[in-house]
């Protein structure tokens, strides 16, 4: 459990220092590829 605290702690850093939309865009990209492959 305390991985997932450490993780947890590390993405809100990120997202503190600005880094968490560069990281979460393509994390979002990748979720939607099949719809996206199906749409074009």
């Amino acid at each position: 459990m305390k991985v997932i605290a450490v993780v947890l702690f590390a993405v809100i850093a990120a997202a503190n220092a600005g880094i968490a939309p560069a990281a979460i865009a393509p994390a979002t990209i990748i979720s939607r590829a099949p719809a996206f492959d199906s749409a074009v």
